[in-house]
């Protein structure tokens, strides 16, 4: 393990560093702060864990449980230096090789990223007040994992102003026409509410330059750097999948929603934009139609807009919106906003497993959606008889 040194300034409002409620969204300047207090010095937490890869003794014929398996021959991970008087790690001995290394943490002790021995990365996302899983992605790098549920943002109570890692929240807006509706959900209990003529949006620049410090050398105090932003959902050059679920007004016999769109507007290092528009697939479920699309960000990028739109006279419900990298494999949760239990498990294609929960809090039914339709997986009744 080792001291945390670079990995956990906060995302986007530096509460943790200055105690100041200033709304931005990223770190945009180089700027003295409290390493202790951003919990960036004084945690001590897990970083690397190694395996010895070396030949084994195995006796031929049949096995020796008590003494098959020793390694023909063995070094230390720690090696004493009698110069500094320290252990030190052994890096002289190549079959110590590195295993996997946790490469972020939040400021709350939230792992949301590690690489394994292959150099491939997985990546977490934390809701409700950081204490809840609600994304996890393989081959995907926290940077380029996003997903918005609409659940949870009444844990914050700032949340008109802070975007976190990926939401909509600064769109809301009940007098604007843009607002969190409990009823309508496709997972959860609230979506996202554009009436007609409306747009969300949420943009995100793909580079990131800090203005430089004229304040003393790191000796004398911590300055917080580039390096030691976490960052929010800032994807790089590559392919990516959007996927999204919606629901609109319909005439009798339509088969797909039409009044609804979101488009990614790319920009790049020239202000061109290039619009893809994200396609609906599948059959319309229970109201709820899926979205997905393909597309690519060029080395040239600039930034990403994800925009939320209505067609018509038409009010359009949006919900669980995400995002991740294109050879990658994402799963989403919603749980319940009081009782903070697992409503809803949305796997790699979006499709969801529903939990229903009896007075008592105990589960009773689980649902899972499909092309066709939503169906019963498992149903349990309990009863405990009374007395006489």
């Amino acid at each position: 393990s080792k001291d945390t040194f670079n990995t956990v300034v906060k995302t986007n409002c530096f509460k943790l560093m200055d105690c100041k409620w200033i709304c931005n969204e990223n770190l945009t300047e180089e700027k003295a702060i409290n390493p202790y207090r951003a919990s960036m010095y004084g945690n001590w937490r897990p970083y690397k864990t190694h395996k010895y890869l070396g030949e084994r003794i195995y006796q031929a014929g049949s096995p020796n449980t008590r003494t098959d398996g020793k390694y023909t021959t063995f070094s230390s991970f720690w090696n004493y230096n009698a110069t500094t008087k320290k252990y030190e790690v052994n890096t002289s001995d190549p079959k110590w090789v590195n295993a996997s290394e946790i490469t972020a943490y939040t400021p709350f002790g939230n792992e949301v990223e590690n690489k394994d021995a292959l150099g491939n990365y997985s990546a977490a996302i934390f809701g409700y007040k950081n204490t809840l899983t609600t994304a996890v992605a393989s081959n995907c790098r926290y940077n380029q994992l996003a997903f918005d549920g609409f659940e949870d943002y009444l844990y914050n109570t700032d949340y008109m102003c802070d975007q976190g890692h990926f939401n909509f929240a600064t769109n809301i807006n009940p007098n604007s026409g843009i607002e969190l509706d409990a009823s309508q959900q496709h997972s959860g209990e609230f979506s996202l509410k554009v009436s007609s003529g409306k747009t969300a949006f949420i943009k995100r620049d793909v580079t990131l330059n800090l203005v430089p410090t004229t304040l003393p050398t790191e000796h004398e105090m911590k300055v917080a750097r580039l390096s030691d932003d976490l960052g929010v959902f800032r994807p790089g050059e590559g392919k990516y999948i959007l996927g999204a679920w919606i629901k609109s007004a319909q005439k009798i016999g339509d088969t797909t929603y039409n009044n609804g769109l979101i488009e990614i507007e790319i920009t790049d290092n020239s202000n061109n934009v290039s619009i893809i528009s994200v396609n609906t697939v599948g059959k319309i479920i229970e109201g709820w139609q899926r979205m997905e699309s393909i597309f690519e960000l060029p080395a040239n990028t600039k930034s990403v807009k994800i925009v939320l739109k209505t067609g018509g006279d038409y009010v359009t419900w949006f919900d669980d919106i995400r995002i991740h990298t294109y050879d990658g494999n994402m799963k989403s949760y919603v749980y319940d906003s009081r009782l903070l239990k697992l409503r809803a498990e949305l796997d790699e294609n979006n499709y969801a497993t529903f939990y229903e929960y009896d007075q008592e809090g105990s589960l009773i039914r689980v649902k899972k959606e499909t092309e066709k339709g939503i169906v019963t997986l498992k149903e349990t009744r309990n009863h405990v008889k009374g007395k006489n």
